[in-house]
């Protein structure tokens, strides 16, 4: 079926409950930018989801990551205070753009706080409602290794 022949069903307006829900659920973005790689966090409050998508490639031009922060539409960013000139010259346009879904606020932290060590101390040391508070410490190590890559 060609785009020109397609038609198009309008969808019922959501109910009041559905929409309230919509306004309400936002998506909070990490991003770090490295040696022409990136990695990226984002937490969905709308189910209470955390997704990583670990180093990856990028070019230059951050294409990659524009696409995904297309495609996520977070409603605040957190990196680095210590960028190079590509990844400054993205999250200025991020923040000057205003798109459909509202103007994305960029908060930068000491570069220091993305450190692995720090970044793997503060996830050990959170309680997850998924993990059983019955496990020793090295059994929660063990776990969450599984689950996110510590290296």
């Amino acid at each position: 079926m060609s785009a020109t022949s397609a038609t198009s069903c309008p969808l019922p307006p959501p109910l009041a409950s559905e929409q309230e829900e919509q306004e309400c659920s936002e998506t909070h973005m990490s991003v770090l930018w490295y040696a022409g790689e990136f990695a990226v966090t984002y937490y969905d409050t709308e189910d209470c989801s955390v997704y990583f998508m670990p180093d990856t490639p990028d070019s230059e031009g951050l294409e990659l990551l524009q696409k995904v922060t297309g495609e996520v539409h977070p409603k605040c960013m957190v990196t680095s205070a210590k960028q190079d000139q590509n990844i400054a010259n993205f999250l200025t346009s991020l923040a000057d753009s205003d798109s459909n879904k509202g103007k994305i606020e960029i908060v930068l932290f000491p570069n220091i706080d993305f450190g692995l060590e720090v970044s793997k101390q503060r996830i050990l040391s959170r309680q997850f409602p998924f993990i059983p508070s019955h496990m020793t410490a090295t059994e929660k190590i063990l776990y969450l290794s599984s689950v996110i890559p510590f290296e």
